[in-house]
């Protein structure tokens, strides 16, 4: 999250639909590919993603994925990430009952004729990694 972010620029981020450079916003040089931003100033506020291609931030749009309605900015994030065809990685981490993986199954069955088949896969936890504490009190 960037707090006091000018208000102009957010203004910016809305009007102009290509992006915003990352310089305006002097983030240059601690970015990353594909960052999301929560950007605030007082009133004004604005979801933004880094575009590493182009070097500009983009406004991200709250938007409904194959009937799934993202609840706050994290999952408007993660729905934006995993609808990107330039994002060819995805990792969502989080707690239990968040939404990870509805997420991630509503974004592929919206992009179904992408691929060829959607595979799902999850990890096997052990309940409260009682199993991984056991080892480790070894």
């Amino acid at each position: 999250m960037l707090e006091g972010v000018d208000h102009e620029l957010i203004s910016k981020l809305y009007e102009i639909p290509e992006g915003v450079s990352a310089a305006d916003f002097r983030l240059e040089p601690d970015l990353r590919g594909h960052q999301f931003f929560i950007m605030k100033n007082n009133g004004a506020s604005a979801l933004a993603h880094y575009n590493p291609v182009n070097k500009l931030l983009n406004r991200v749009i709250k938007q409904t994925t194959y009937g799934i309605d993202p609840r706050n900015a994290e999952q408007t994030f993660a729905l934006e990430a995993l609808s990107n065809p330039d994002i060819q990685l995805v990792s969502l981490t989080g707690k239990a009952g968040t939404g990870k993986t509805l997420l991630a199954l509503a974004a592929a069955l919206q992009q179904y004729k992408r691929y060829k088949q959607i595979f799902l896969a999850r990890p096997i936890v052990p309940l409260a990694n009682r199993i991984l504490d056991f080892f480790r009190a070894m």
